[in-house]
């Protein structure tokens, strides 16, 4: 399950809690980039290591640089780092050089790492997860990954899906890529990366908000790579953040801005996404420019994008449904056979399982079970299953019933989560009462139906796994639509109508990903 963290794919991660800076701020930042890897050395992330550091430590940064680390060396350094934060810190960590994900989870590279097995990931990296851990003290921090150019580790292992680990944007926060997650990103002809160079020009200018800053390089980035890289940022922040602060609104240099006026830079900015395929990319230009120009138009093409309907009108007539020999009225709950999922008929006439299919469920059908979470029971969701598994588990229940089970459409499952409230979350507005989600979950599945279910009978529609659509994502089709937050997810990924689901391609798996069916 192991995949890459695509060529100078750049990641940055902003925690912004509430948060006024204060005079008195104490701004600390590790820098470390790597490029000495024997047999797979990159050229650029030492350069980009050094010379973010010098441009940090202009911005009033205590900077802790490293370069060419091993991996004890760089937990040191990570240490060190986490224990110079405070109550008032402005932390920023910076990486350049490879990195891996596995199984969701994204992994940095030291140069000395033996990586010979998926398994030996976890033994020979860094985690990032781990990095964060450090940063709980300070009330914002920034992390940047700038990671791997021509990945070593692709030739030796099935890389599943493209590009980055999914990193949902929590609260406040801000998460910036140096180019679309599955994309490969430049690593520039001069002495950095194509990113990082226009990343630490933007830096110079005084007065610009920290969305401005990662506007100007997206704009510079997609211009100077005709388009086939463009930048883009997933941002919830609720506080404002300069890297230098100015009593007027900055004049950038002309290779950043040349004097363009707001208009022209939601014009220039629109030019380079308008003909993207990716829903996110959209649904961050409606929050960047919620009066712009285009709104109509990036509404229309969202909408052609997700079909997910304003309104999902409900039959004038209770539907019924047989199932065997007796007759379903809507809210009634039913099986087919003694193996197969129980099911509630909804108002809108479809039939839907009550919860995700469960480690029970998958096994009484197709044998063994792939769970990662084997050992959380037989009541506990069927994860770490592929779009084509779900697809295999559904042909193979129609054969021994003679029904027509199938994943749900997307307008299907919104509907059903909304259950005919407008909550917050699929069945509440309170989010612990109703789903199992990153705060609460212990970083692992849970049994089904747990939580308070919606007014509809149905379980865990937010959190606890991710769940396949039948929708494409795509006019390709080459990846399908996920929905409902997972046991991973951050809050913002669980709420009703949320598309940080994401998709993926038909044969990804993840210990975050189940499904559950309709007839």
């Amino acid at each position: 399950m192991l995949s890459l963290l695509r060529c100078a794919i750049g990641i940055c991660l902003v925690f912004v809690v509430g948060y006024a800076l204060a005079a008195g701020e104490k701004r600390i930042a590790l820098v470390i980039g790597n490029s000495a890897y024997p047999g797979a050395p990159l050229t650029n992330p030492v350069n980009d290591a050094r010379d973010m550091a010098a441009a940090l430590k202009k911005l009033g940064f205590e900077v802790i640089e490293k370069t060419n680390v091993r991996q004890k060396e760089m937990n040191r350094a990570i240490g060190e780092f986490g224990g110079k934060l405070r109550t008032d810190s402005v932390a920023l960590f910076f990486y350049a050089g490879h990195g891996i994900q596995v199984k969701g989870k994204n992994y940095l590279v030291p140069i000395d790492a033996q990586i010979a097995t998926e398994a030996s990931v976890r033994i020979e990296t860094v985690d990032v997860d781990g990095v964060l851990d450090q940063l709980a003290s300070s009330p914002l921090n920034i992390v940047i990954l700038d990671a791997c150019r021509n990945n070593p580790f692709e030739r030796r292992f099935r890389a599943i899906g493209g590009g980055l680990a999914q990193m949902d944007a929590p609260k406040g926060s801000l998460i910036a890529y140096a180019t679309a997650p599955g994309k490969v990103a430049s690593d520039g002809t001069g002495r950095n990366g194509l990113y990082t160079a226009e990343l630490l020009k933007a830096l110079e200018p005084a007065g610009l908000k920290i969305e401005e800053v990662f506007k100007q390089v997206r704009i510079n980035v997609a211009k100077a790579s005709g388009d086939n890289q463009i930048p883009w940022e997933a941002s919830s922040l609720t506080g404002d953040f300069y890297f230098k602060a100015g009593t007027q609104v900055a004049q950038l240099t002309p290779t950043v801005m040349s004097a363009r006026t707001p208009q022209q830079i939601e014009d220039e900015l629109w030019d380079s996404i308008k003909g993207t395929d990716k829903p996110s990319v959209l649904e961050e230009y409606l929050k960047q420019y919620p009066g712009g120009r285009y709104v109509g138009q990036a509404r229309v093409k969202l909408a052609e994008m997700t079909a997910l309907p304003a309104r999902m009108e409900v039959p004038p007539a209770a539907p019924t449904m047989t199932s065997t020999s007796s007759t379903i009225t809507a809210g009634q709950t039913f099986r087919d056979c003694q193996d197969c999922p129980e099911m509630v008929l909804l108002p809108t006439g479809i039939a839907m399982s009550r919860t995700p299919i469960t480690q029970k469920q998958w096994r009484a059908i197709m044998g063994g079970i792939p769970s990662q979470f084997a050992n959380c029971g037989e009541d506990c969701p069927v994860e770490q299953v592929s779009w084509n598994d779900a697809q295999e588990y559904i042909r193979t229940l129609n054969q021994r019933t003679g029904k027509a089970y199938r994943l749900p459409k997307e307008q299907e499952w919104y509907a059903a989560c909304k259950a005919g409230h407008e909550t917050t979350y699929c069945g509440g507005d309170n989010l612990d009462s109703v789903a199992w989600q990153r705060r609460n979950s212990g970083n692992t599945v849970h049994p089904v139906a747990q939580k308070q279910p919606n007014s509809w009978g149905l379980y865990d529609m937010s959190g606890n796994v991710n769940q396949w659509m039948e929708d494409c994502h795509n006019s390709r089709c080459s990846s399908r639509m996920l929905r409902g937050g997972s046991w991973h997810s951050f809050e913002d990924s669980v709420r009703l109508g949320s598309t940080n689901g994401g998709d993926a391609e038909p044969s990804y798996s993840d210990s975050a990903i189940g499904f559950r069916v309709v007839r």
